[in-house]
């Protein structure tokens, strides 16, 4: 009997907006992060694998983004993504951080990649940032 396979999307995440238009009472550009709530899970998280980078691929996604230090994967998220001022397309932007469930960690988009533009997959590029809120 084969072992189950639970698949690659293994961990869960929480996608949080930061939007750059929103203005506090200061007219100061806010940094208060709007959750992005999926739907249909109860928690309202994403389902992702995160994998740290290392070793030649590390060396290669440094070359374009000096400070990323984890790759993210995520299904399509269709349209859980609210259209915004900021974002009128529905996309995962760099203004955006995901908070991984299992252990807190802060991750700050440096870069989302639509697959092969199939509208299936995410290929986030992101930075740790340990500390910090959001």
């Amino acid at each position: 009997m084969r072992p189950l396979k639970i698949g690659r999307y293994r961990q869960r995440v929480l996608l949080y907006d930061i939007p750059e238009s929103s203005k506090d009472t200061w007219g100061q550009p806010s940094q208060t992060p709007t959750p992005i709530v999926n739907p249909y899970a109860i928690d309202g998280s994403f389902a992702a694998d995160i994998v740290p980078l290392k070793g030649d691929e590390m060396l290669d996604v440094r070359q374009m983004w000096p400070t990323a230090t984890h790759t993210v994967y995520m299904r399509w998220l269709g349209d859980s993504i609210p259209v915004s001022a900021d974002n009128p397309q529905r996309e995962i932007l760099p203004q955006m951080v995901l908070k991984a469930v299992h252990n807190n960690a802060y991750l700050h988009v440096v870069n989302a990649n639509n697959n092969e533009f199939r509208d299936r997959q995410w290929v986030i590029t992101c930075e740790e940032k340990v500390g910090a809120i959001a």
